[in-house]
């Protein structure tokens, strides 16, 4: 491992991380599916989006890096959106 391997930033893994950490706690949020509600269901999403992370972080240094950094700003970003901007979905206001 090089250091321009280490310094290299994936575009794509940025944005699969934003997208996995901004979907993951809406679904979870929003009871799609009925995640929150079934047990079975909650483990079933939980060990799929486990598998999920795991593959995509068999992909290059710069890809994990990036989709880690990416899935910082996603869950950041999602948080400020409806915590600090707007309710969160399906609160009863």
């Amino acid at each position: 491992m090089g250091a321009d391997e280490l310094a290299s930033v994936s575009v794509f893994g940025l944005a699969a991380g934003a997208l996995y950490r901004g979907v993951h706690p809406r679904i979870r949020d929003r009871d799609l599916g009925g995640v929150e509600t079934s047990p079975y269901r909650r483990f079933l999403f939980g060990v799929c989006s486990y598998r999920l992370k795991k593959r995509a972080l068999l992909w290059t240094m710069a890809f994990r890096s990036s989709f880690s950094v990416g899935e910082t700003i996603g869950a950041i970003g999602y948080r400020c959106w409806y915590d600090l901007l707007r309710p969160l979905p399906g609160a009863d206001s």
